[in-house]
Formats: C-alpha cells, structure tokens, sequence
C-alpha cells in the first residue's frame, strides 16, 4: 500500500472519529456483529440446505442480522445496567445516610438504581463522545507523524505514540476539543408530522 495514500486514509478516519464517533459506535458495533454471526453460520456451511439455491445464502444473512440485534440490544442493555450499579455502588461507597431498616434501605437503592440506569443514556453519549475525539484526533495527528505500523498504516500505539511536539500536541489537543465540542452539541434533526 502506498505510505501516502495509507497517511490519507488514516487521517480521514480519524477526522471522522473525531468529530462523528459516537454517531458511528452503534453502526460498528452492529456491522461487527453481522459480520460475526454470517461468518460464524458461513463456517459451517456444508451442514446447510443445498435446494433452494437461495436458502443457504438467506440462512447466512439472517444468522448474520439475529446477531446484529442481540448485540445492539445486549449493548443498550449494558448501559443502563452499568449506570445502575455505578450509581449504587456510589451509595453504598460513599458515607451517604442510607436507612437502617432493611427493606427502606433496599427501596432506595432500587430507586437509586432506576436513576442512574435513566441517567446512563446521556451521560453515554458525553463519554464516548469525548473519547472518540480525542482517540480520533490522536490518529489524525498521528497520520502526520507516526512511523508506519501495521500494513504500513500510521497508526497510534497506545501511549507511545502521543505527541511531543509542543506543536503537535496543541493540534492533538485542539482537534479532540473541537471534535468534542461538534459531537456534545450536535442536534439531531427530528422529523415533524406532516
């Protein structure tokens, strides 16, 4: 692959994380998981049905959609879980007066858990927002200076790859602002009732 047009390719796609990355996290993570769940039935395609020709083909599309979906769903799922324990392990952590009585004690933790679960949704969207910026703004700076890697594409390695240059790392960190900026304030257009 050409080094040049590997540094321009790199580049784009970090723009694009930069500055569309949580918009694009649910659009990977279910095109991953269409690629897994085909390729997993495509595996095994000797134990599929020859006639119809179209069968087979259908099978490996369907295995493929199933597992898009579980995957997104299992991923909303997650969150909201995860925004729920974070938010009781915090009370239970914290020296925050919690009731004595055992089952005062356990409805608040349940109401607890249902807020934090409510408020995972859009403090979701803040952390990976700011985290595709900034990871995005890495891999377009580092399309500008880092030595090849893999296949010959410039691409960040952990920590070792984070700019030095005063020069470079004010573009690193001015990109990720931006990028974090464009991606916090973005509204999403809503369709109205015609």
């Amino acid at each position: 692959m050409d080094p040049l047009f590997a540094r321009f390719v790199v580049l784009a796609l970090g723009l694009l994380v930069c500055f569309r990355g949580y918009s694009t996290v649910r659009i990977a993570l279910g095109l991953t998981g269409f690629i897994v769940g085909a390729h997993a039935l495509a595996t095994q395609a000797g134990h599929l049905p020859r006639d119809p020709a179209w069968l087979a083909p259908a099978l490996i599309a369907g295995a493929g959609l199933l597992t898009a979906f579980l995957i997104l769903a299992v991923y909303r799922l997650g969150v909201i879980l995860l925004g729920a324990a974070t938010l009781v392990a915090l009370a239970l952590s914290l020296p925050i007066p919690l009731p004595q009585e055992p089952t005062a004690k356990g409805l608040t933790l349940l109401v607890l858990a249902v807020v934090g679960g409510l408020l995972s949704r859009p403090l979701e969207r803040a952390v990976l927002s700011v985290a595709t910026a900034f990871y995005g703004s890495l891999m377009a700076v580092a399309s500008l200076t880092a030595s090849p890697g893999l296949y010959g594409l410039p691409l960040p390695r952990g920590g070792h790859d984070v700019p030095t240059h005063l020069g470079l790392l004010a573009l690193w960190i001015l990109l990720a602002l931006l990028g974090s900026f464009v991606q916090l304030t973005r509204t999403r257009k809503r369709r109205e009732p015609t």
